[in-house]
Order: C-alpha cells, then structure tokens, then sequence
C-alpha cells in the first residue's frame, strides 16, 4: 500500500516569527521555497551537509516516466538531492496581516512542510522565450489517470466532511476534487509499478493513502490509467503509519 500524506489544494503558510507580512493588495502570485522534510535519506543528506567524504549522491536517477532508464539527477525533480529544497508556484489567495499567515492555492507539498522563503512572482520571472522541454517529460507516460467514485465511497467522503474529520476542506466537492487531483498523477511508487515498462500487463492492485486526515482505499489499474475510490474513513495511524 502507499502511504500518501497529500498536500491539501486550499492550504495555510503561517509565519513562524513576529511581524506583518508586507504584500502588495494586488499581487496574486508567490514562489514558495520549501525543505523536503519526509525524504527517507535524511540521514545521508545530514552526513554529507557535515562534510563526511565517504557520502555521495548518485549523479542519474530513474523517474517513473523513463521506464527504468536513467537521466541526470539535476534534470528531474526527485526531491532525493543533495540540497534537499524545492520551491513552487502558489496563487496568492487571502493575506492574513494580523495573523501573520498566507493563504495560498495550487500548491504541490505536504501539510506542516517546512517554508524557508516567500518571494513575489514578478514579470521579470515570466520567460521571455518559449521553453522546450525533455521529449520524456511529455512522453505518452505522462497523461493523467481518469478517476472515479463509487457510491458508497462518495457517501463515506460527505459524512466525514460534515462530521469535522478534514482540516483544509470544508465541503464534499472540494474533498473529492483534491482527492481527483491526486490520484490522476498516479502516486504509487516505482516499486509498486509506476513507470514500469511491463505497464499494460500488470493486474488491478488495493492501495490507499490519506488526503487531509481522510483514508482513501482505491483500485489502482495501470493498464487502463484508471484509479477508482473505493471507500473512505477517518485516517487511522496504526493501520496506515505516517511517513
């Protein structure tokens, strides 16, 4: 199974220290530099920020999308890097001043993910070319899952809605939205077959993963690019343990 702590599509950044944030009224977008704080190596990444030589970082990964084949680490995303920081595009939703807080959109990182920086996206951000990208990148391996819901998970997902169960998500809709979201990336891990290059042969597997306190048991077909959401209950640590 996977164990997904998702990010959550409506999401709060709060200042960790005195002081207001200064942001400009119309101003609708921010980078948001973040530390990649559920890496499993941070052991490795400790002993190699304190110098220790015997420490190295492979210099080519295997994203899910080359199928086994490998590229170099610096021209993928895996948050597995030396300097383990990503930063990301957020829409700029509310500025809370009083409550020193940010409220952003769109974002692509984890409840309680440590934020180093905010900065303004400005016009001189937007580039003044047409980027072109790896042929991989937007490869056949790339189009999003279809998603579906059977009833009775829909029922599940309102229920724990109105009973209070989610922290970012306040109806129904926008549960199963973010939920959608999610699940259309295929989230399994390449052990678990993503990026496999048998995809096509491989049997309809049970996963689950959690999206805003909420544990979502869905079947993942990676033949058809199809996850339907079976059911839904409240996240439960001790049969789903935190990453």
């Amino acid at each position: 199974f996977i164990a997904c702590l998702a990010c959550a599509w409506h999401a709060l950044v709060r200042a960790q220290r005195s002081g207001t944030a200064h942001l400009p009224d119309d101003d609708d977008a921010a980078l948001v530099r973040k530390y990649f704080s559920r890496n499993t190596n941070k052991a490795k990444v400790k002993a190699w920020l304190e110098r220790d030589k015997a420490v190295t970082f492979p210099p080519k990964v295997k994203p899910p999308l080359l199928q086994g084949q490998a590229t170099g680490l610096f021209s993928t995303r895996t948050p597995h890097r030396p300097n383990p920081i990503g930063l990301t595009l957020a829409r700029l939703e509310a500025v809370e001043a009083s409550r020193r807080r940010l409220i952003v959109s769109g974002i692509d990182l984890c409840d309680a993910t440590p934020i180093l920086d905010i900065k303004p996206f400005v016009p001189g951000d937007v580039p003044q070319f047409a980027p072109q990208f790896a042929s991989w990148v937007g490869s056949e391996n790339h189009k999003l899952w279809k998603v579906q819901f059977t009833e009775n998970a829909l029922a599940q997902l309102g229920a724990l809605v109105s009973s209070g169960a989610t922290k970012f998500f306040r109806t129904a809709d926008e549960l199963t939205l973010a939920i959608e979201q999610v699940l259309c990336l295929d989230v399994r891990a390449v052990h678990q077959g993503r990026g496999s290059a048998s995809a096509g042969s491989e049997e309809p597997v049970m996963h689950q993963c959690v999206v805003d306190g909420v544990q979502v048991h869905m079947l993942l077909d990676g033949s058809e690019r199809q996850a339907q959401v079976e059911s839904a209950c409240a996240y439960d640590s001790s049969l789903l343990p935190p990453v």
